[in-house]
C-alpha cells in the first residue's frame, strides 16, 4: 500500500475520512464509528479542549484502557499541535505524578477506575496537585469515579460548542511533520521513566512500514493497545478496541494462517 499524502496526524485523519467517510474505523464494545463519525467527534473533542486553553505546543496526559476516548483525545490534541502523553495504567502514585510531572500535561484526560485500579485514590495520595503538580490545570474523567474537581469528559465537549471551526481549522494548519504528537514513557524498570517524544512524519513512516511488514489491508481489523493507532489509520484498516490479549493474538493468527508465510521469511 502506498504511503498516505499526509504528513500529520490531522491531515492523515483527514485523508482517511474523505478516502473512505462511511467505512467502519472504530469498534468499542457496541459503539461504532465511521471514518467520517470519528473525524467529526474529533472536532468536537478538540472544541473541548480548546474551550480549556489547550493549545499548541501544550501536553494533554490520557489514563485509561482502550477505549474510544483514549484515540479521540490523543487526535483531538494533535488537531489542535498539542501533544498527548500516554501513561502507563499500572503505574501507582509516585510514578504517575513523576510521569505527569516530567511531561508538564496541562490537562489530565482519565478514567477513575480501570480493572482493579483506583487512579482517583492514586491521585489523591499525591496530596495538593497544585503543589505536586504546578502544570496540571485540568483533570477530565469518562466515568463516575472522578477526582474531585474533575470535569465530565461530555461536559468538557459541551463546553467547547461555542468555539468556532476556523480557530480549530487553523491550528490544524499549523502543525507541522517535525511536531511531537505523542510522548510514550520507558517502562522504568531500571530507572525512573523517561519521556520519549514521537513526532508526526516519523510516527507515520514507521506505522506505514509495520502496516506493510504485517500485511495489513484495507478493511481488516487489528487489536488495539494503549498506543497511537497510524498502523490502521495508514492502513484504514479498522480498530476493535479490547485489552484481551488472546483477542489479539487469535487475530494475528487467523491472518497469518490464510496467507501463508509473509515474504522473504522460511515456512
Amino acid at each position: 500500500m502506498a504511503l498516505p499524502a499526509s504528513r500529520t496526524a490531522p491531515a492523515l485523519l483527514a485523508e482517511m475520512a474523505a478516502r473512505h467517510p462511511e467505512r467502519v474505523f472504530v469498534v468499542d464494545g457496541d459503539r461504532r464509528l465511521s471514518w467520517a463519525d470519528f473525524r467529526a467527534e474529533t472536532r468536537r473533542v478538540a472544541k473541548g479542549l480548546h474551550a480549556l486553553g489547550l493549545r499548541r505546543g501544550d501536553r494533554v496526559a490520557i489514563l485509561m484502557g482502550n477505549q474510544a476516548e483514549w484515540l479521540l483525545t490523543q487526535f483531538a490534541a494533535a488537531t489542535l499541535g498539542a501533544t498527548a502523553v500516554a501513561v502507563n495504567t499500572w503505574w501507582r502514585a509516585s510514578e504517575l505524578g513523576h510521569a505527569l510531572a516530567l511531561s508538564e500535561a496541562s490537562v489530565l484526560v482519565m478514567v477513575g477506575r480501570y480493572l482493579r485500579h483506583d487512579d482517583t485514590a492514586e491521585l489523591a495520595a499525591l496530596g495538593d496537585l497544585a503543589q505536586a503538580l504546578p502544570a496540571l490545570r485540568h483533570i477530565v474523567c469518562c466515568d463516575a469515579a472522578d477526582p474531585p474537581g474533575a470535569i465530565p469528559f461530555t461536559r468538557m465537549v459541551e463546553a467547547g460548542v461555542g468555539v468556532p471551526d476556523a480557530a480549530i481549522e487553523a491550528a490544524e494548519a499549523a502543525v507541522r511533520p517535525d511536531a511531537p504528537a505523542l510522548i510514550c514513557c520507558t517502562s522504568g524498570s531500571t530507572a525512573r521513566a523517561k519521556a520519549v517524544p514521537l513526532l508526526h512524519e516519523g510516527l507515520i513512516r514507521n506505522m506505514h512500514d509495520i502496516g506493510e511488514r504485517m500485511r495489513l489491508f484495507c478493511r481488516e481489523a487489528a487489536a488495539a493497545y494503549k498506543v497511537p493507532r497510524l498502523v490502521e489509520i495508514v492502513t484504514a484498516g479498522q480498530v476493535p478496541l479490547t485489552d484481551t490479549g488472546k483477542v489479539s493474538k487469535r487475530m494475528v493468527q487467523e491472518r497469518f494462517a490464510a496467507r501463508g508465510p509473509a515474504r522473504g521469511v522460511a515456512a
